[in-house]
């Protein structure tokens, strides 16, 4: 994670659940892999970024507020993830089970530490203005 800065965005190779607690059997997290042709399209594309970098690779999500860099790091070695998110399961669990293709893609509004709350709301409306740009400028 400490790779990626706010505002920078992160397309999803896969996105993995890292709080499913299975007690019962020792099994891998849950996880979902991106739509390698859409992945595709946007490492093709991600050069056209003047305010911000594009990175590729595992996303995390869970039910949890990520406000302490310590409980970042043991995220990201237990999962690889360069960032964590809330609702990207969600999404990968609803598209697998219609069949349909899925691609997780964030962009980073905090360094997930002290300054969590007040870096969100100072990056949110430039983090989206960052993601819309590398969505356009990809697809068109």
């Amino acid at each position: 994670m400490d790779s990626v800065k706010p505002l920078d965005v992160v397309v999803g190779t896969k996105t993995i659940e890292h709080d499913f607690l299975e007690k019962f059997i020792a099994s891998p997290q849950p996880e979902f892999l991106g739509c390698g042709k859409m992945i595709e399209l946007f490492a093709k594309k991600s050069t056209i970024k003047p305010n911000f970098s594009v990175h590729f690779g595992p996303i995390a999500c869970g039910d949890e507020d990520i406000v302490d860099s310590t409980r970042a790091r043991v995220i990201q070695e237990k999962t690889q993830a360069l960032i964590v998110a809330w609702e990207g399961a969600g999404g990968a669990r609803a598209t697998a089970f219609h069949g349909l293709p899925y691609l997780e893609i964030r962009v980073a509004t905090d360094s997930a530490n002290q300054n969590t709350a007040k870096d969100f709301n100072l990056n949110l409306k430039q983090a989206m203005v960052n993601i819309a740009e590398l969505i356009t400028n990809s697809i068109l």
